[in-house]
């Protein structure tokens, strides 16, 4: 049995995962930061078998497989990124493309790879290479992210660290993002969309918006258990949940908490994180047409190596 399995510092749920990622042929997931932690990460995952993970070095080499040349990557990206944005500057173009990230990207839109993770330094957040190379997925509107969050039980939080203020169909659509993912790492989804009002006891705009997302996430996500407008701790606490009515789907047990907006969310998780001594992996982007994932600047390379292996669970959902 493979070390990590073993290894104290990868939670149960991480374990589980690798097992059943050994079990999958040649899935390759992309680490195109030039930082140790990424070299290291890499490393760790190839000697274990996890998946095959390939540093800057190995993608320019599959690149140069699919690509007679730098050019013929840049009219690639430019022909794909005009046919949404016409007044696209061809020398901007040639900036981006040829950035790891962006080669990351492409990589993954054209099929030589099935997810990358990145975001060890600012200039190398996936954020924009990710949308704008591998797109969002024609089943939603707009992607979004979640963090997983693991402690004395496991979470996803979403988003944290996208969408600022979505509205009330967004909303939805991230509650729903989230509850696919929550299966893909192997969890039952309990969503609730979270405020600072539990069933009508407070009244607001943000009220309102979280009541609505929760009416058309539950019409659109009818094999999920969805509950909102909740209070955190009804969310999350059968003590709390017993000194409120009407709580008959979530009690105390949700494990998706959808935030009203990235304020809410952010905040959250980094308490949680620092005040609870819970792991966050993420954030993990989700509606895209392929999975990626984005880093803490200040995370060590077992954290990439937990990122790497959500990304590719997703892949083989």
């Amino acid at each position: 049995m493979a070390r990590i399995v073993k290894n104290k510092t990868f939670s149960p749920l991480i374990k589980k995962l690798v097992r059943k990622l050994k079990q999958v042929k040649d899935c390759k997931i992309i680490l195109p930061d030039e930082d140790v932690r990424a070299l290291k990460a890499a490393s760790f995952l190839n000697k274990k078998k996890v998946c095959k993970a390939l540093t800057v070095k190995d993608l320019n080499l599959l690149l140069k497989k699919q690509f007679v040349s730098n050019k013929a990557i840049v009219e690639w990206y430019y022909k794909k990124r005009l046919k949404k944005h016409a007044d696209l500057d061809f020398e901007q173009a040639s900036v981006e493309a040829l950035q790891p990230r962006y080669l990351a990207a492409i990589a993954v839109a054209l099929g030589l790879a099935n997810g990358f993770v990145s975001g060890l330094k600012q200039d190398s957040k996936p954020f924009l290479p990710a949308v704008r190379v591998i797109g969002v997925s024609k089943k939603w509107h707009k992607a979004s992210s979640f963090f997983l969050m693991e402690g004395k039980r496991t979470f996803l939080f979403a988003d944290c660290a996208f969408q600022i203020n979505p509205n009330a169909y967004e909303l939805a659509e991230i509650g729903l993002q989230t509850a696919e993912n929550a299966l893909s790492l192997g969890l039952h989804p309990r969503i609730a969309f979270l405020s600072y009002s539990t069933h009508g006891s407070g009244k607001g705009p943000v009220i309102d918006k979280v009541r609505n997302a929760t009416l058309i996430a539950q019409r659109l996500g009818k094999q999920y258990v969805i509950d909102g407008e909740l209070q955190a701790d009804v969310a999350v606490s059968k003590e709390a949940a017993r000194h409120k009515k009407g709580l008959e789907l979530i009690f105390g047990d949700a494990n998706v908490l959808i935030f009203p907006n990235l304020e809410s969310g952010n905040i959250a998780y980094k308490l949680v994180e620092r005040l609870a001594g819970y792991k966050a992996t993420g954030p993990v982007l989700q509606g895209l047409n392929k999975p990626v994932s984005d880093l803490s600047r200040g995370c060590s390379w077992q954290d990439v190596v937990r990122a790497s292996v959500v990304v590719a669970s997703q892949a083989f959902q």
